[in-house]
């Protein structure tokens, strides 16, 4: 069966909301881990922007699960899909992982920025470097078994890397090259001070003075006194 997202219940929380001292993320993670056991992913308990910007500081993807209740797939979905020890392990270690009941504001938003139509929805989100935007690095609605998720998964993964090892390598290729750039300058700047000294008279042998110190401002407003027994600089 295919469903279209329903219109998201009220975000209210607190006493006389009907939740307690729960958000409804938080609710509909307690709901879920009651009916499918201790032994399901580690869901991030923060809202969809906490987890995306959680997941941008920590430097990885978002994996991405929308539950809709009613769809006849759930239920051998998560049972099969999600709460395998594999499946949980893996996201684990490599993504922040965040779930949703499309009943619920967050996931609703999300249905809809992301065009769902089908369930169970599952997707693999990358964060940008502009605040709350990502790109979709892999979707997909239906069922699908462990194996193959973790494969695609896998996948997907390595080619993100691969993409962002790319992006890194050119930023610091540029920033070598804008640093290369500026020391030339600095170079040749000091060079065409020095050169301008010269053509003035004003570079001797003396060690005791830089150039800075010859420049004609800076010998109008010094006093030198030499010891005896000091060569003359001037």
């Amino acid at each position: 069966m295919v469903y279209g997202a329903p219109k998201p219940e009220g975000s209210a929380s607190g006493p006389g909301s009907g939740t307690g001292a729960f958000t409804p993320q938080e609710q509909f993670l307690q709901e879920f881990s009651d009916q499918y056991g201790p032994h399901t992913p580690h869901w991030y308990r923060g809202s969809y922007a906490d987890a995306i910007k959680d997941a941008k500081n920590r430097g990885k993807l978002v994996f991405i699960y929308l539950h809709c209740s009613s769809h006849d797939d759930t239920e051998l979905f998560v049972r099969q899909t999600l709460c395998n020890e594999s499946v949980i392990n893996f996201l684990q270690e490599n993504f922040v992982s965040w779930a949703g009941n499309i009943k619920h504001s967050d996931a609703y938003r999300l249905c809809q920025t992301l065009t769902v139509a089908s369930f169970p929805f599952i997707a693999c989100l990358a964060p940008q470097a502009t605040a709350g935007s990502v790109a979709v690095v892999f979707r997909r609605a239906g069922l699908i078994d462990a194996e193959t998720l973790i494969r695609e998964l896998l996948v997907r993964m390595e080619a993100h890397q691969q993409i962002v090892s790319t992006f890194v390598a050119q930023k610091q290729a540029e920033e070598a090259q804008r640093y290369q750039a500026r020391s030339l300058r600095e170079q040749q700047d000091a060079e065409y001070e020095e050169s301008l000294l010269m053509d003035q008279g004003l570079v001797s042998d003396c060690p005791f003075l830089t150039p800075a110190q010859l420049h004609p401002a800076a010998l109008i407003r010094m006093r030198v006194l030499i010891p005896a027994g000091l060569p003359a600089c001037f």
